[in-house]
């Protein structure tokens, strides 16, 4: 066992202890220096765009959210937004999706599989780290949140990288974006910048608007103008639309552009969805591909599961100054069904805000 690895074991004796006894392990806490970068703040937008009655269709949101409160706001109702925070933490290490320092740690991701017979160790006098938790696991986020801190950790030179999943489109949108990161398996790091960056708060949404016209000025062709219909994909929790080859039908005949995200590598899609005007999904992480495409002033319309009712894109739009619509399905046995006059109902009233 060399030195780095018996840190590790040391550490996570020291960690076990300090749990006996009622210690708080969280590695934020030992950090040497906290700075704000942005203080985020309570905002009340103007309601959503929605057909009436949509809202008594929802019996449950994800993730424990209270309906009432999730509809209030998209109502209008005040909506905390978080802050920005960037930490420095001293002599840590880092093993395997998680990192220790003075008895306490912080897990990334623990789930990627390695090559076991891999046990080089790396030092950095100083790194930055591009990385959030939910970053580590769901490639939306990844996608709309780690991008965006990549700008900050590229403050402070090549920003690093915590393991995530082989996703297939992270290669091409890296690229795009014009960024590079190094990824650390074990590596031991005497200055490590480490952010709280997934609050949708006016300091992101700036980075955005850089990421935005990287695209905007790369070699994508855009059609610009247009209406695009996201497919969700296979690889996310499902939430099965059972209508859409209907809704699809009567999409195309409207002149929307219907895009199907596995098929296509990052330049494809980016060409694909660049400059539309307005871009349907079903609520997930392939809406963070609306983001970046979007036109200047766009929109977003959301098809959502009535028992899955969640609007984690809302305040990107928002802080864009994009129009956000919901229209939300009825749920079936195996799935929900969601009526096609409903969607095109709600395409129009959400033109008309765009125009």
């Amino acid at each position: 066992m060399n030195e780095r690895s018996f840190r590790v074991l040391l550490e996570r004796i020291r960690i076990g202890l300090a749990r006996r006894v009622g210690f708080d392990v969280d590695l934020l806490k030992s950090a040497t220096s906290i700075e704000v970068l942005d203080p985020g703040e309570t905002i009340s937008g103007s309601p959503c765009i929605a057909l009436p009655e949509q809202y008594e269709r929802v019996n449950a949101c994800a993730f424990g959210i209270d309906p009432a409160q999730e509809i209030a706001q998209l109502k209008g109702a005040p909506r905390s937004i978080g802050p920005t925070i960037q930490y420095v933490l001293d002599n840590v290490v880092v093993n395997e999706g998680i990192i220790y320092g003075r008895g306490r740690h912080k897990f990334f991701n623990t789930n990627v599989v390695f090559q076991s017979d891999d046990t080089t160790w790396v030092d950095h006098g100083e790194a930055a780290l591009r990385s959030s938790f939910v970053g580590c696991h769901f490639f939306g986020h990844w996608l709309r949140d780690d991008s965006a801190t990549h700008l900050l950790a590229s403050n402070f030179g090549t920003p690093v990288s915590m393991p995530t999943p082989f996703w297939p489109d992270r290669a091409g949108y890296l690229g795009q974006f014009g960024q590079q990161c190094v990824e650390l398996r074990r590596a031991y790091i005497n200055r490590l910048f480490l952010f709280d960056d997934i609050n949708q708060n006016a300091h992101k949404a700036k980075r955005f608007r850089t990421l935005r016209a990287r695209l905007a000025n790369g070699p994508a062709q855009r059609k610009t103008g247009h209406i695009a219909y996201l497919m969700r994909g296979s690889g996310g929790t499902q939430r099965l639309l059972l209508n859409e080859g209907e809704i699809i039908d009567a999409l195309t005949q409207r002149g929307v552009t219907v895009v199907k995200a596995e098929t296509l590598n990052v330049s494809q899609l980016v060409s694909e969805l660049l400059g539309a005007r307005i871009i349907i999904s079903v609520e997930g992480s392939q809406l963070s591909h609306a983001l970046f495409t979007l036109q200047d002033s766009g929109g977003i319309l959301v098809i959502q599961p009535p028992d899955r009712f969640f609007n984690s894109h809302l305040d990107w739009a928002r802080a864009l100054n994009m129009q956000y619509g919901v229209v939300v399905g009825e749920k079936r046995k195996n799935g929900f069904f969601l009526p096609v006059h409903d969607l095109l109902k709600t395409i129009d009233l959400l033109d008309k805000e765009i125009q």
